[in-house]
């Protein structure tokens, strides 16, 4: 049966809606549950393989030829359980750090989440990471351990890895060795255990004092109630390749009540991602606050914006319907004017991209654009001084699927240059009193006198404040004089971290037209010869978290020296596995991922986490720099 055939469009039914995002660190099994889940609920015939590329939510051929999700997927359908049909919205998302866009994209439009966990690994970085974003949005969370079909006896250690990043325990409601689950099989669960799904709540204790006998059915009450409001964390687990506990995650999840948010500031829907769909064009997600028909109005971001086309999607499938219930999800294009949430700091690598003919820049520039669309983490401008176009991204992964995609789109040649890592100046310590002047001319022409204080700041800004009160024409000119010498320093870089304070300004005796341009000479000058052999070259950091059987750890190691990385830790993972965690220069690790498969034939996992903020930079030496 087609997943679409069993589906009944009506204006405004009263089905449960539940919006489940479904999240993990790369390989933990995340994409092998959702197809299991989709099958589970009749939505697909048969479970689809990552290796086969013959997966559901992942749509564009270079997942099935990656074997990874790129992009956070949208699969709709509806969940028969014993009273009533339940609509899911599935959002599958990507588990690379690389695409966190993605993942960020769509938190605010979801109910709750499914944290899966490799059994054998546990909480990973990516876990750590997801589970605080969750938070933060106040999202319910189900901890999923999976693949213990490989290791069971690893059970226990990820639960205790869970109870570490919550700082408190768990929920497990389920008993491994003979699967059975709390709320279906109380009478195998003790006391304790029911209790612990209740204490939480005082009107709940009350009655369990009053009624005793009643605590099967309290702890169930609890357990629901506790999941919506953050108040617990369940934990499940089994086998997502074997479709072990899958049952019973969707039987939880069916009997959860979320309450729809709350239209807030007059918007009337939550904008979520965007995707380029094979028939359809661009599409742009959003979340309803309230119900919606065809043709109608909907108001977002001080805008009335006519919603002409409704899609309900299943993947890349697609299918136009004729309402939106309040808190459902759909599709249209008429919301592509709308801007999606951008990343906060924009990534430090970087390609140039030229087509070999001059004639094909624009049909360049508008493949490129389009993949930047769907991807906003993406960043595209042209270089200042060759017009080239330059390409950031967020990470080695990331523009090297851009490249591929870019490929698929663009049929006529080009260069996709080697990757760069970006590198700035930053200000040494100072504080220094200057004097901004400069004259032309044997002295005929003079810019006048500028009294201010250079300083260091402790980010990464670039300040210029006046405590004198300037003709807009002055303080324009020593804005712009300031931000020009900030932006090629020593080194030729853009120099971070500087202040400039006003404090006075004295006018030349005759002022003529030169004089403004003598001014900005002066301004640029004069911060430049401040700052001689005065700033650090700096760039990004990364922390790795790199599993590798014990047979390739010394040669791993080595690996890392070679590329001047600090060994932080080394923990023992299992018996014949370990995790070394380390951090480098981001620079020093381009190609690392690649030589780690290689030297180990494929089985050596590395997960790197770049940083770049004021607080986590790396410095490199002059030497390097030059």
């Amino acid at each position: 049966m087609d997943q679409w055939e069993h589906w009944s469009f009506l204006f405004y039914t009263a089905m449960k809606i539940i919006n489940l995002g479904i999240f993990a660190h790369i390989d933990a099994g995340k994409t092998t549950l959702t197809e299991q889940i989709l099958h589970l609920a009749g939505a697909i015939r048969s479970v689809g393989s990552i290796e086969d590329g013959t997966t559901e939510s992942d749509s564009l051929d270079i997942e099935a030829e990656r074997g990874i999700s790129i992009l956070s997927s949208l699969m709709q359908f509806e969940l028969q359980t014993n009273d009533s049909k339940i609509k899911i919205n599935l959002l599958d998302t990507p588990g690379h750090l690389d695409f966190r866009n993605q993942v960020e994209s769509v938190l605010d439009s979801i109910d709750v989440a499914i944290v899966v966990l490799d059994g054998s690994r546990g909480v990973e970085s990516q876990t750590v990471l997801i589970h605080k974003e969750l938070q933060d949005k106040k999202i319910s969370e189900i901890f999923f351990i999976n693949k213990l079909d490989r290791n069971p006896e690893n059970l226990s250690e990820a639960i205790i890895s869970i109870e570490d990043i919550l700082g408190k325990s768990p929920c497990v409601l389920f008993h491994e060795d003979e699967n059975y689950v709390i709320w279906q099989n109380p009478e195998k669960f003790s006391d304790r255990e029911h209790l612990d799904l209740f204490e939480w709540n005082d009107e709940l204790s009350t009655e369990y004092l009053e009624h005793p006998s009643k605590i099967y059915d309290i702890s169930q009450r609890g357990l629901f109630q506790g999941i919506v409001t953050q108040k617990l964390t369940p934990v499940l687990g089994g086998s997502a390749y074997f479709g072990k506990g899958v049952i019973e995650i969707m039987n939880l999840i069916s009997q959860l009540d979320f309450p729809i948010p709350i239209a807030l500031d007059g918007n009337e829907l939550i904008v979520s991602k965007r995707m380029i769909h094979s028939e359809l064009g661009k599409l742009t997600f959003a979340r309803a606050l309230k119900p919606f028909r065809k043709n109608s109005l909907a108001h977002i971001k001080n805008k009335s914006i006519p919603i002409n086309q409704i899609y309900n999607l299943f993947g890349d499938k697609a299918k136009e319907v004729l309402s939106v219930e309040v808190g459902d999800m759909f599709a249209s294009p008429d919301l592509n004017i709308l801007e999606p949430a951008r990343p906060i700091i924009d990534s430090p690598f970087a390609v140039i991209v030229e087509p070999d003919l001059s004639e094909d820049r624009n049909e360049l520039w508008e493949s490129m654009s389009s993949i930047v669309w769907e991807d906003p983490s993406y960043r595209m401008d042209l270089d200042p001084e060759s017009g080239s176009f330059c390409l950031w991204g967020q990470g080695e992964l990331h523009l090297e699927i851009f490249r591929d995609r870019l490929l698929k789109k663009f049929h006529k040649k080009f260069t996709y240059g080697e990757l760069k890592v970006a590198r700035y100046e930053r200000s040494k310590i100072m504080e220094k009193q200057i004097v901004f002047e400069h004259t032309a001319f044997g002295n005929k022409h003079s810019s006048g006198k500028i009294s201010a204080t250079l300083r260091d700041t402790a980010g990464f800004s670039k300040l210029i404040a006046f405590e004198v009160s300037l003709p807009e024409k002055i303080q324009n000119v020593v804005t712009t004089g300031f931000h020009e010498a900030l932006s090629r320093g020593n080194y030729h870089l853009e120099v971070l971290g500087l202040e400039c304070l006003v404090h006075s300004f004295e006018p030349p005796e005759a002022d003529s037209d030169q004089s403004i341009i003598l001014l900005k000479i002066a301004v640029v000058s004069g911060i430049r010869s401040a700052l001689s052999e005065k700033t650090d070259i700096i760039g990004p950091i990364s922390d790795l978290e790199i599993l590798v059987d014990d047979i390739h750890l010394g040669s791993t190691l080595s690996l890392l020296q070679k590329r001047n990385a600090q060994i932080i830790e080394i923990l023992k993972k299992n018996s014949s596995n370990s995790m070394v965690l380390a951090r480098a220069g981001t620079e020093n690790l381009l190609g690392f991922s690649g030589a780690l498969r290689n030297m180990t034939k494929g089985t050596g996992i590395s997960y790197q986490r770049n940083s770049f903020n004021p607080e986590k930079y790396n410095v490199l030496n002059e030497r390097q720099a030059r």
